[in-house]
């Protein structure tokens, strides 16, 4: 299927709960940075540090909540041809924090995890169609990949917010056309280097 902007007309809110979740908080915090030679993600976009552990040096400290997720989402969607990459990310939003509206390109849907959401963190806003959502604790929001999405900044002074931010992918379509010139690939730029061809590689392995 080609994603098109109307694989999900309006994103599913729900409520995704894990014991470890203290963790992710914990080496979000440690770990994340805004320097953009870490990250395949655009910083300039996402507007706040940023971790994506298996870009550097091919760490796993996401892997065993990936292939949770892939299993989440699936159920959810009630789809087994979803999946997502190893190159999931995770972010902190702090005093003034805030990403420019956008959309994740070549995707079917996009995930977001928040572990952590205080009251008065700001707020993620979707447009065309507009909507609203007030992230809380362990809210898990799925939407489509190309529905045009911001955050906005903290309300509250010292509101902490972190989010895990997973792209996710029909491997039907993957495996029939894939990317020629993986421009926009993962919601990135390919001046940054991005590991497209392992990353195509573990598509076709793993699936």
């Amino acid at each position: 299927m080609m994603p098109d902007g109307t694989f999900l007309k309006e994103p599913i809110i729900g409520e995704y709960v894990r014991d470890d979740a203290q963790w992710y908080i914990d080496q979000t915090y440690r770990e994340a940075t805004l320097e953009q030679s870490r990250t395949t993600v655009r910083v300039d976009i996402a507007g706040s540090p940023i971790y994506q552990p298996y870009y550097i040096d091919k760490r796993t400290d996401f892997e065993e909540l990936r292939l949770d997720m892939i299993e989440e989402v699936r159920n959810r969607m009630n789809d087994d041809d979803l999946w997502i990459p190893k190159d999931v990310w995770s972010l902190y939003y702090a005093e003034n924090h805030h990403a420019d509206a956008h959309v994740h390109p070549n995707t079917c849907l996009s995930v977001i995890w928040y572990p952590l959401a205080e009251d008065g963190c700001g707020t993620l806003e979707f447009f065309d169609p507009d909507m609203t959502v007030e992230p809380k604790d362990n809210m898990l929001v799925i939407f489509d990949g190309y529905h045009r999405h911001g955050v906005f900044p903290n309300v509250q002074k010292g509101a902490r917010r972190v989010c895990l931010v997973f792209n996710v992918f029909s491997l039907s379509y993957l495996k029939l056309h894939p990317p020629e010139n993986k421009r926009g690939w993962y919601d990135v730029d390919v001046k940054y280097g991005g590991p497209y061809d392992e990353i195509w590689e573990q598509i076709l392995n793993d699936n």
